[in-house]
């Protein structure tokens, strides 16, 4: 209700300011109050998203933690209910104790975590539950690996919240840009006066009746681009064009240089996007693992792109015993430097020749956190460009504007003249 009361102010004020007549006022709150809907509708939704990030970080936050006191899945769940409100996150939690309390056959835990994981579209909390689930069967030392998962937490949803509030800071510029530009429009006809009046022409009507539908167009474009992607990042391909068009036919552009360069970098683009989700969850199989093994349990859960390379490594690993070509060649022909270092850091982890006791594995976490934040960042530089570019659009519908109001006062000027 809020944001229709603001949109309809703006626009009587737009009306006055600008002289529209009343069939054209009709017409612009028509159009108007279709855009308030739609807006309101779209921004709704979007808090939603917010609230539904902030709440399941929140859960996994408490997850984890309880987990690591409790060391059972359904007394961590418990605690983790205990600390929402009535609402969306707990009525799904108190869904999910019911069908721990209720199932006997030994697979109510992943029931229950499948029932939440169904309600949002995160990786990390599926990556989390599994986690749990395996160190409640298995057993054995899983506390650093929870805190590993929660540190990860804590590094994306810093990250995340710090994008946000970028593309909130994007978004207020392209709002200024938009009242800004209607005001200097608006002051020239201030400055016309009565004495030279073109607004009562069709022309004028019609034109500045662009103009405003224009503005909004600008401001809505805004509020796209500007939107937040707080759970998945939408990959460019899917794992059939992965498998198709890009790993397939990348032998076949070797023939044309340019057409290979152009794939490699498509490549390693979704390649680093990929990378730091597969490791983390080597990192975690590390836990009670080797190295040979944890690699060769992942494969499984592996990303598209990621598995042609870690088989031609699997395979290697057990021609070669003990060599570290195997790791160093891990998808160097993308040239991508942080894999290539994680690698090597790989290979002395399975040599046993590098650092001492759990210390191997903040260093791998820290290093997969640099590689997935500028993958993040890379994909923020593209949508804040975006935005940057609809800041000037208004600008150029404002400069529009005053040519044809400056072009009708010319010519009522000359009018009066031969008068």
């Amino acid at each position: 209700m809020k944001r229709m009361v603001i949109g309809s102010l703006f626009l009587a004020g737009y009306c006055l300011l600008f002289r529209i007549q009343i069939p054209g006022v009709i017409i612009l709150g028509g159009f108007t109050l279709i855009v308030l809907l739609w807006l309101n509708a779209f921004l709704n939704r979007e808090e939603e998203k917010k609230k539904d990030f902030l709440q399941i970080t929140e859960y996994m936050q408490s997850m984890g933690m309880s987990f690591l006191l409790s060391g059972t899945e359904y007394a961590a769940l418990q605690e983790s209910v205990e600390l929402f409100e009535a609402g969306k996150m707990r009525g799904i939690l108190q869904n999910a104790l019911k069908m721990m309390e209720e199932s006997r056959d030994g697979k109510a835990s992943e029931r229950a975590f499948s029932y939440i994981e169904g309600h949002y579209s995160c990786k990390k909390l599926k990556l989390l539950h599994n986690y749990i689930i395996t160190a409640s069967k298995v057993g054995g030392d899983y506390h650093n690996g929870i805190r590993i998962l929660l540190k990860d937490l804590e590094l994306w949803k810093k990250r995340q919240l710090m994008f946000y509030e970028d593309l909130r800071a994007d978004k207020r510029k392209v709002n200024v840009a938009v009242i800004l530009t209607i005001l200097l429009c608006g002051y020239v006809n201030v400055l016309a006066g009565k004495r030279i009046s073109v607004t009562e022409g069709i022309v004028y009507q019609i034109g500045m009746m662009v103009f405003w539908c224009c503005c909004v167009g600008a401001y809505i474009l805004g509020q796209k681009w500007g939107k937040m992607d707080w759970f998945e990042q939408t990959g460019t391909y899917s794992p059939k064009e992965i498998q198709d068009k890009l790993l397939k036919h990348k032998k076949e552009a070797l023939a044309h240089r340019i057409g290979y360069e152009t794939r490699r970098k498509i490549l390693a683009g979704e390649f680093t996007r990929a990378f730091p989700e597969w490791m983390l969850e080597v990192v975690l199989r590390m836990e009670s693992k080797n190295v040979e093994v944890a690699l060769e349990e992942s494969y499984v859960n592996a990303p598209t792109i990621i598995r042609p390379y870690l088989g031609r490594l699997l395979g290697d690993i057990k021609n070669h015993p003990g060599q570290g070509e195997p790791y160093f060649q891990f998808a160097s022909d993308l040239r991508v430097p942080e894999v290539g270092n994680s690698m090597k850091l790989l290979y002395g982890i399975a040599k046993g020749s590098i650092m001492d006791g759990k210390e191997h594995l903040k260093e791998l976490i820290e290093r997969n956190y640099q590689l997935e934040n500028r993958a993040c960042e890379q994909r923020m530089e593209k949508k804040r460009s975006l935005m940057y570019g609809c800041t000037f659009l208004p600008s150029l519908f404002g400069a529009g504007c005053m040519i044809l109001t400056m072009s009708l006062l010319l010519m009522g000027f000359i009018g009066n003249l031969k008068i």
